[in-house]
């Protein structure tokens, strides 16, 4: 596995290519765990193949421990199919997938507030009012005619 890195900004683009395989995960963990550490991070998988499910299941489990520790802000793109409907499976809503390079490094600048479920949304200076409990007004200008 080939592993090319470019900044946009404060943004690290990590465009993999070639193959991913039981030899080349371990450097790949130490590389992510150490030098991206605290970064925003967009892995491009246009080039990348994985050999066996060895491979995959090894990267999945990197993704998992980046995205559980916190490690890195990181968003995906060019991710083919077969490997878009695993990340999805595996990560459910905690990985954002995007279908090009730009868009990954336009929702780093644009970022879109998640709302995580269970959490009420706070909204500053809202306050909600139960009509149930508003008596009706005795002046109504329906009853004037």
């Amino acid at each position: 596995m080939r592993a090319e890195v470019t900044k946009n900004g404060d943004i690290t683009i990590v465009r993999l290519e070639g193959h991913i395989s039981m030899d080349t995960v371990p450097l790949f963990r130490e590389h992510c765990m150490n030098k991206l550490k605290g970064e925003k991070v967009v892995f491009d998988l246009s080039g990348l193949n994985f050999v066996g499910s060895v491979g995959i299941t090894s990267f999945f489990e990197i993704i998992k421990d980046l995205v559980e520790l916190h490690v890195l802000d990181l968003k995906f793109c060019s991710v083919k199919t077969e490997f878009q409907r695993l990340l999805q499976a595996w990560f459910a809503d905690n990985v954002d997938i995007y279908e090009a390079k730009e868009q990954a490094v336009l929702a780093f600048l644009n970022p879109v507030p998640k709302v995580l479920s269970g959490q009420p949304i706070r909204i500053p200076n809202f306050h909600l009012i139960d009509e149930s409990f508003i008596e009706p007004s005795s002046e109504d200008p329906e009853d004037e005619d």
